[in-house]
């Protein structure tokens, strides 16, 4: 191995530090450290970008050594240290990466990438509105415009400096008359905000609605059975679109008349409302009046059914109730019939009127009794009812007495044909079939006999019509005739009756 001669100073640089040698010394081949070397090359991602790329730094893989410093440098001119860097300009960006190890330091950069410049937000134009004058209940309609480089963030109305809404259109509504401007604000891509305003078109103001004069009502008092009239007032600029009655603040109608009824007595008002063409509202009140409260009179009553029959079933409702009145029947005709409401019904047991007895307090005529308002009568004559009751003689719903006054009258009701009507006047039981008007009055003769023979003559009948046989009419009898013979003279039949009837004389 040659040596060195001793003249030559020697330099380490291995911790950077000097070494002079005053001898010769021998150094083995490979004794010295190598310095740092990239195996990989540091990079920069991505590989280009704006001023508003965020880029990444790729130290790249060292040997013999570490990574022990970074630069960012944009057109030579260093701008950061950092693993990322935004930068704020275009140009050439550099990544410079330094690597420290025993053998020295190995400074190396990246690839250059570039660094473009983005460019501000700008809009395609002004806003337009449309239309481009109006009042304050027009629609206007913005038209916008487009932006580049950037986002529209904020659409506005203004009225003057006031906003009015955001949305495509607006209508401004009463009281925003003026200056009407549509402004659209953009955020630009590089960060930065631009706004750009419509001209401006003017909004006049609508005149606002107004009623003729206040509503009256007819008559000007009252009570709650009285009909009130209203006479509305007109309106200009605007359209009524609602009436109201009001007693107090509660509605109790809405047309042109009312009868405010039993219960709303106070102060009672016409309440008329309208809308302007501008959109606002407005309302007209009348004076108030007193309502009093109605004298309340109970009226006269009628039924749906007013007659019925003993024994059948009737139902029958009462028109013409005063509300909250209480209701009774009376009457000889009321017995087994009952009401709810103003329903009466039931089955009558008892022929007879039925009287309605209608009460409320406060009325002046209560209680008030109504006319027989139904009439319950006796069954028609059947086998059952009729021939079991002796008492009386029955004909076409008609019943007789069995009296003798007026039997000629009723005999004559009956007509020809006599067989059809059944009667019976017998003591003992009676028979569904009953006997003819015939036969009863053969059993009539035999019990009148009977009691003349029970009793002195004449004691029944004291006129000498009935002296010798029941229907002596010629003189003629049984017995001798006192001489002279009486004159026949009618007395308790009248000779037409006997002409042609079941009796006629010789």
């Amino acid at each position: 191995m040659a040596l060195a001669p001793l003249s030559q100073t020697l330099i380490l640089t291995a911790d950077g530090s000097n070494v002079l040698l005053d001898k010769a010394v021998a150094i083995p081949i490979g004794a010295i450290a190598p310095p740092p070397s990239f195996t990989v090359a540091p990079s920069i991602t991505p590989g280009s970008g704006t001023t508003a790329t965020m880029f990444a730094a790729n130290d790249g893989t060292v040997e013999d050594g570490t990574v022990n410093g970074r630069r960012w440098l944009l057109s030579g001119i260093a701008i950061g240290t950092g693993a990322t860097v935004k930068p704020d300009s275009a140009g050439s960006l550099v990544l410079e990466v330094s690597a420290l190890g025993t053998g020295g330091v190995t400074t190396v950069k990246s690839a250059a990438v570039t660094v473009a410049a983005i460019l501000a937000p700008a809009f395609s134009g002004n806003p337009t509105v449309s239309p481009g004058s109006g009042t304050t209940a027009a629609t206007y309609t913005a038209t916008d415009p487009t932006v580049s480089n950037g986002t529209i963030t904020m659409r506005q109305w203004l009225l003057g400096t006031t906003v009015l809404g955001t949305g495509a259109t607006i209508v401004p509504g009463p009281g925003n008359s003026g200056s009407l401007t549509r402004k659209v604000t953009a955020l630009g891509t590089d960060g930065s905000t631009i706004t750009i305003t419509s001209a401006a078109v003017t909004v006049s103001a609508i005149p606002a609605p107004v009623f003729s004069g206040s509503p009256t009502i007819s008559p000007t008092s009252g009570d709650t059975s009285t009909t009130f009239a209203a006479t509305d007032p007109t309106i200009s600029n605007g359209t009524i679109t609602a009436r109201a009655w009001l007693l107090g603040t509660t509605i109790i109608g809405t047309g042109s008349s009312i009868v405010p009824s039993v219960g709303n007595n106070g102060q009672l008002t016409r309440r008329v409302t309208g809308v302007g063409t501008d959109g606002s509202t407005i309302v007209a009140t009348s004076d108030a009046i007193t309502v009093a409260v109605a004298q309340v009179i109970l009226k006269a009553l009628t039924v749906s059914v007013g007659s019925g029959t003993v024994g059948k079933a009737i139902s029958s409702t009462i028109s013409s109730l005063t509300s909250g009145s209480r209701i009774e029947l009376t009457g000889a005709g009321a017995a087994g019939l009952s009401i709810s409401g103003a329903v009466i019904t039931g089955t009558p047991t008892a022929a007879g009127p039925v009287y309605v007895v209608e009460t409320l307090a406060g009325a002046t005529n209560s209680p008030r009794t109504s006319s027989a308002l139904i009439t319950i009568a006796e069954p028609a004559p059947t086998p059952t009812n009729t021939y079991a009751n002796s008492t009386k003689v029955y004909a076409n719903n008609s019943a007789f007495s069995p009296d003798l006054v007026g039997v000629e009258q009723r005999l004559s009701a009956l007509g020809g044909s006599y067989d059809q009507y059944r009667v019976d006047y017998g003591t003992g039981a009676n028979t569904a079939s009953g006997d003819t008007v015939y036969a009863a009055l053969v059993k009539l003769q035999n019990w009148i006999a009977t009691i003349e023979a029970a009793n002195a003559p004449r004691a029944f009948f004291s006129d000498p019509f009935f002296a010798d046989g029941m229907f002596a009419r010629d003189g003629t009898s049984s017995t001798p005739a006192p001489t002279p013979t009486p004159t026949p003279t009618p007395v308790f039949f009248s000779d037409s009756f006997l002409t042609d009837g079941m009796f006629a004389r010789g």
